[in-house]
């Protein structure tokens, strides 16, 4: 009976009742109970932030910030809210979500849907304590905005939320919003790299703090010759850290799930293959099973998000994956899950 359900509204009514749970202290603690649990050998520490393991929720699922206290307890180590834009955006025209279970695989069009910055930044500023999960924010330009001025908005997004924010990414490879693709072009991206990074110093700066790290999250549709092409740029300009990949894109939207697994895995590989531990990935795109996890961190990622599992299957899963990490940390002989990075890129890549 749920599959003749939107999409849309399904998860409009898991938003509601997530939303409900996390005003009440007593089922916070109830889910954190049932769900969390700390794995030997699992964590580890990047940007000087630490992380109680390597599994975070990707953006897209809790675009305007409305639950993330909740989506902690479910023993996510971090959470990427977004992608958010400096005001409000109300996306493309339903229906724009569709998935399949038999085929294990979302496919969206909803573009930047989200409540805006001032909303958002609200709410992160009164959310109840969750512990030690590292909470990051998506950040994307207006739809109107032409793409030159994603640097300034980017900043403005940054100085607004940088008190209750661990990290940043900037979505410059949304299949879902006009030209998007222009985003990662060579000369425009170290531009806009530069621009943040210029911005993010000036603001940690007159707060007397670090600069928060800023990560770049790319296209899933990157021949070798382009990969080699961003690793270059991301190394020579600093960037914090890369999320691969996006989404595939589609002429009904972008496609994510099982069709995105194996672009994702070698995409992955071929960063590692290039930048090595200069700069870590976090790896996003089809990891359904803790073996889809494990052979994602084989391939160079630091870090791995799920999105399209966590729908299809359920908070389960986040347990499922964390186990079979710390099960195959042992049986291979490694202290710990940092060993295991990277050690199959070239069977990937």
């Amino acid at each position: 009976m749920l599959s003749w359900i939107d999409p849309e509204t399904l998860h409009e009514a898991a938003i509601g009742a997530l939303d409900l749970v996390q005003r009440s202290s007593l089922a916070l603690a109830f889910l954190e109970r049932r769900y969390r649990r700390d794995y030997s050998g699992l964590a580890q520490r990047f940007w000087d932030i630490e992380f109680d393991n390597p599994l975070g929720l990707a953006a897209g699922w809790d675009k305007s910030a409305r639950v993330p206290a909740a989506l902690a307890a479910f023993g996510f180590s971090f959470l990427e809210l977004g992608t958010v834009t400096l005001r409000p955006e109300k996306g493309h025209p339903r229906p724009r979500i569709f998935k399949s279970a038999r085929g294990q695989w979302i496919l969206n069009r909803v573009g930047f849907a989200n409540d805006g910055l001032n909303t958002v930044a609200g709410r992160l500023r009164h959310l109840p304590h969750f512990g030690r999960t590292v909470l990051g924010v998506s950040l994307g330009k207006m739809l109107a905005s032409p793409r030159e001025r994603l640097g300034e908005e980017v900043v403005a997004m940054i100085e607004a939320l940088y008190p209750q924010v661990s990290f940043f990414s900037v979505n410059i490879s949304s299949p879902n919003t006009p030209q998007g693709h222009l985003l990662s072009e060579g000369l425009f991206l170290r531009q806009m790299i530069k621009d943040i990074k210029i911005g993010n110093r000036r603001i940690a700066l007159r707060l007397g703090r670090v600069p928060k790290p800023v990560f770049v999250k790319i296209s899933s549709v990157v021949d070798t010759d382009n990969l080699k092409a961003l690793a270059k740029i991301f190394m020579e300009e600093g960037v914090n850290g890369v999320i691969a990949v996006n989404s595939l894109p589609t002429p009904r939207g972008g496609l994510s799930g099982r069709p995105l697994r194996e672009t994702a895995l070698a995409t992955t590989a071929g960063l590692f293959r290039e930048m090595g531990d200069s700069i870590p990935i976090i790896g996003v795109g089809g990891i359904l099973t803790g073996r889809d996890a494990w052979e994602r961190i084989t391939a160079g990622a630091s870090l791995i998000q799920i999105f399209s599992g966590f729908v299809l299957r359920g908070p389960g899963l986040v347990a499922e994956i964390l186990e079979y990490l710390e099960g195959q940390i042992k049986r291979s002989g490694f202290r710990e899950i940092g060993q295991a990075r990277g050690i199959y890129a070239d069977r990937y890549a």
